[in-house]
This record gives C-alpha cells, sequence and structure tokens, in this order.
C-alpha cells in the first residue's frame, strides 16, 4: 500500500470514529430526553443517528469503508446496522413511496391531532415507520462496537505513517500524498 493509500486510509478511519460518536451521542440524548414518536426532538435526533452512522457507509468522494467494518461480533449488530443504512435510504435522505405513504382524510374523517384544511376541509396524514427505544440502545452499542475496532485500526495506521520520524513541532494537515 502507498503512503497516499495508508493516508486516505488513515482519513476514512478517523472520520468513521467521528461520525460513529455523534450517532452514539444522539442516541444517548435520545434515549435520555424522550419519551415516544411524538417527542418534538425524536425525529431529529432519529435523523442525526442514522445520518452520522450511516455516513462512513455510503459514497462519497473518499470512498466509503471497506466491507470488512460491515463484519460484525454478533449477528444482532448487522441487523441493527442493516436497519440504520435502511433507515437513512428509506426515510431520512429520501423519501421511497413504498415506506412514506400519504393518505388523504376527507372532511369529517379526521381523527384527533389531524387537522383539516381551512378551506375544503381535505387533509392528509404521512405514513411511516417508526423505530422503538431498543433500537437506539442497541446502535449505541453498536458504535461502541465500530469505536473500539477502529481505536487499534487507527493506532496501527498512525504508527506506520509517523513512527519514527522527524515530525513538525505545530499540527499539520493531514493531506492526502506521498508527503508528511
Amino acid at each position: 500500500m502507498s503512503r497516499r493509500q495508508q493516508k486516505l486510509r488513515l482519513y476514512k478511519l478517523a472520520l468513521a470514529r467521528s461520525d460513529f460518536a455523534v450517532c452514539r451521542k444522539a442516541c444517548g440524548v435520545l434515549l435520555e430526553k424522550v419519551q415516544g414518536f411524538d417527542h418534538p426532538l425524536y425525529f431529529h435526533l432519529y435523523s442525526s443517528a442514522v445520518i452520522a452512522y450511516a455516513k462512513p457507509f455510503v459514497q462519497s468522494k473518499s470512498g466509503p469503508l471497506p466491507s470488512q467494518w460491515k463484519k460484525f461480533e454478533h449477528s444482532w449488530m448487522l441487523g441493527i446496522h442493516d436497519d440504520a443504512i435502511r433507515a437513512r435510504h428509506e426515510i431520512i435522505a429520501h423519501n421511497d413511496d413504498q415506506v412514506r405513504k400519504i393518505w388523504i382524510v376527507p372532511p369529517g374523517a379526521a381523527t384527533p391531532g389531524i387537522i383539516e384544511g381551512p378551506i375544503s376541509g381535505l387533509s392528509f396524514k404521512i405514513e411511516t415507520y417508526y423505530v422503538p427505544g431498543g433500537f437506539f440502545s442497541a446502535l449505541f452499542e453498536v458504535c461502541d462496537y465500530q469505536i473500539y475496532r477502529l481505536n487499534s485500526a487507527i493506532d496501527e495506521d498512525l504508527e506506520a505513517l509517523y513512527g519514527g520520524r522527524d515530525m513538525p513541532a505545530e499540527e499539520f494537515l493531514l493531506t492526502i500524498d506521498d508527503e508528511l
């Protein structure tokens, strides 16, 4: 592996660790502060957790994490991983018409919580799926697992790239090239 390739790998791993830490934080706040799907912070924290978790696995300019990071010690972890990626694709980043369905509600048929339109009396409701609190505690654990594994890989990469080298006295930017 060239030095440039090693630095690109380090870049991806470091960003992934940061993204998993953000996901873990969003899950922790959701579990602590949110009591149900109708809580005003539910969808925001759900979105934040899912987006942060999925970022390392979706296509970007630097490319996704290698497939080894989709392999887990326990099968339930893969299920949580798959659920998070699916939620990103179907609900958070895109509107999948098979998942987010719109129902037209005729005048007088509105159930509590649906506000009828002021002119026609027509309204609509949007159907989607929600995930229970257990998902967020499990996703928190998956993030811990990923961070633990990433810490070892990042330490190895830092040692391979910079161990034993003369280093500048100040911080320097990680550039994706064959230089320091």
